[in-house]
């Protein structure tokens, strides 16, 4: 059967009806990421077989027209923003309409923002949504603000998978799933794309890369040596390549390589096998199982403070509270 990451995994763990795969399976391909998005108390419930990524989008021959370079540095970025509105050109499209990707942008730019090993600590409760880290994540939302296309806020996602690669920006945040749309609309336009960038170029840019995934083993099946048979396939390495090439997305299992003329996800690849995150607090986090959840908050909260209903302080208060109602590493 095939699950959903994170929450989706832990509905059907929980009353037994999935079986614990990891005392049963090999997992070695896999990055301890992936498989924390689809575990349990320790135990892994599900096989997973696509992973996400979110990251900027860039138009590459406007790049070189302007002679802007990947930056390496948030600084760089907003300066490389400064360029292109100076040159009559809008330098983000952005969708403001839809919640839940307002939450994968602020998520993006927290990977980098935070660090890895920060947010492993808000994952354990050892940090908090309230404290001055996480609030500047959010603030670093809001100096983009000044370089999104007029009337942002009333754009859905739809729009922006438009927009982009009709060159109504240079940029766009988007996930891994958005480049057949570009490329459907633009072929003949090339694309780069980068994780947002940290403060400071001696730390490392992360990617905030979730599972989409993943296939369980109904603990009622009637034919359970044949399902494990299937399972134990997807578990390797011929599976993962065969999964890239068709259908044209991240395979979670190490070594993994795309074909050659598909550069975008080359790059999420290496993104996935060099820059994921160990752990993760939005969509697909152990901060979604429960009621409010982290993701549905974060875009209800960026769609205030972009619009100056609330400051990024009150939301992150808003955060804290919310997810320690229920969530016991918060509660200590």
């Amino acid at each position: 059967m095939t699950l959903r990451g994170g929450p989706g995994v832990a509905k059907f763990a929980e009353p037994g009806m999935v079986e614990r795969l990891d005392k049963i399976l090999d997992f070695s391909l896999f990055p301890e990421g992936a498989l924390t998005q689809a575990s349990m108390n320790a135990g892994v419930y599900g096989v997973p077989f696509a992973l996400q990524t979110y990251q900027i989008y860039y138009n590459k021959e406007i790049y070189a027209k302007y002679g802007l370079k990947e930056p390496a540095t948030w600084d760089q970025l907003i300066e490389n923003c400064r360029v292109l509105q100076a040159n009559g050109v809008t330098p983000f499209y952005f969708q403001g309409r839809e919640g839940w990707g307002l939450s994968l942008v602020q998520t993006t730019i927290g990977a980098s923002i935070l660090g890895a090993e920060w947010i492993t600590g808000l994952v354990k409760g050892k940090n908090a949504f309230t404290d001055p880290k996480f609030i500047d994540s959010l603030y670093k939302v809001l100096e983009l603000k000044p370089f999104m296309q007029k009337n942002f806020e009333a754009a859905s996602y739809s729009d922006m998978q438009m927009a982009f690669p009709m060159e109504k920006a240079a940029m766009t945040f988007g996930g891994m799933w958005d480049v057949k749309s570009f490329d459907q609309i633009a072929p003949e336009k090339e694309w780069g794309m980068f994780l947002v960038p940290p403060v400071k170029k001696t730390d490392r840019p992360y990617a905030y890369a979730y599972m989409d995934g993943a296939y369980g083993l109904n603990s009622a099946s009637k034919n359970r040596e044949a399902a494990l048979k299937v399972l134990e396939f997807t578990t390797s390495a011929k599976f993962g390549q065969m999964f890239v090439e068709f259908n044209q997305e991240i395979s979670p299992i190490a070594g993994i390589q795309a074909p050659a003329e598909l550069t975008e996800l080359q790059q999420g690849l290496k993104f996935v096998e060099h820059h994921a995150l160990p752990d993760i607090y939005g969509v697909r986090s152990v901060l979604t199982f429960g009621v409010p959840d982290v993701h549905t908050l974060l875009g209800a909260g960026m769609q205030a403070i972009l619009s100056g209903e609330k400051t990024p302080k009150q939301l992150a208060e808003e955060l804290q509270t919310g997810i320690a109602s229920w969530y016991k590493p918060f509660q200590k």
